[in-house]
């Protein structure tokens, strides 16, 4: 019964402008010498018309489980599922799910209809093994990849050449926090490698951000990101995303800790 409900309020754009094209029709058909057809059809129109505002109204609070969740990737997924209105979580404590990982199944039936916000529990499996993308970089759409994430409570350290000083050395030094490795879905070009742009955004499990953490990341595949002070053990969303050219690439993972 839920389903129809939903389907009839999904359908309101296309039923509501075609009642009002039947209803006058029907109530001038049974107007001349029949007033008690006409009066029980007005009453009835009416009745319905009430009756699928109404039904509208009360989906509002529900929504509908994406088609195509299994087998598709965990980013892909997620983004099905957050523009659903649906939220997802991890199946313990201390993990992390990457973009490239594989659902299995989930604990919601797709095609269902649940309230907004409901908590969907994704299954997966390790991500088939993958190569970074080939030499050609001017045909295959750019895109970004986290492979591992890992949270780190004894400090960060990474150094390279600094690329405009090469007598200086750049530190990456970070107290506590989240670090690991991505791909891109092809090399780049060394236009591209000169104009990179990086940074991160911090969410909770609910997707609200989170201000205060220091984001890096590199064109060789390493990322890190300082917590804000003081921030409390739970569940929340890393986004590494990085600028190339006028193309903005990004890439998700999900942590408890």
């Amino acid at each position: 019964m839920l389903k129809i409900c939903y389907s009839l309020s999904s359908e309101m754009g296309n039923i509501m402008p075609a009642l009002a094209i039947i209803v006058p029709i029907l109530i001038e058909a049974t107007n001349h010498g029949k007033r008690k057809g006409h009066l029980t059809l007005v009453v009835l129109s009416t009745v319905l018309c009430i009756f699928l505002i109404g039904n509208h109204y009360a989906m509002q609070k529900y929504t509908m489980v994406p088609i195509g969740i299994i087998d598709s990737t965990y980013k892909e997924a997620t983004s099905e599922l957050e523009k659903a209105g649906l939220n997802w979580k991890l199946p313990s404590t201390d993990t992390t799910a990457i973009d490239s990982q594989i659902i299995d199944s989930l604990d919601e039936e797709e095609g269902s209809i649940v309230p907004k916000h409901t908590q969907v529990h994704l299954y997966y499996r390790e991500p088939d093994k993958v190569t970074p993308g080939g030499t050609d970089t001017g045909l295959a759409e750019l895109d970004i990849q986290i492979d591992s994430a890992e949270v780190f409570q004894n400090g960060f350290h990474y150094e390279f050449p600094d690329p405009e000083n090469s007598e200086r050395t750049v530190l990456i030094d970070f107290t506590k926090g989240l670090s690991g490795k991505f791909h891109y879905t092809r090399s780049l070009s060394e236009e591209e490698k000169s104009s990179v742009g990086h940074g991160g955004k911090l969410y909770d499990e609910n997707m609200n951000e989170i201000s205060g953490g220091v984001y890096w990341s590199d064109t060789n595949g390493n990322f890190a990101m300082q917590f804000p002070d003081e921030l409390p053990s739970g569940t929340y969303v890393y986004e590494l995303y990085q600028v190339i050219g006028n193309q903005f690439i990004n890439s998700r993972v999900k942590f408890t800790f």
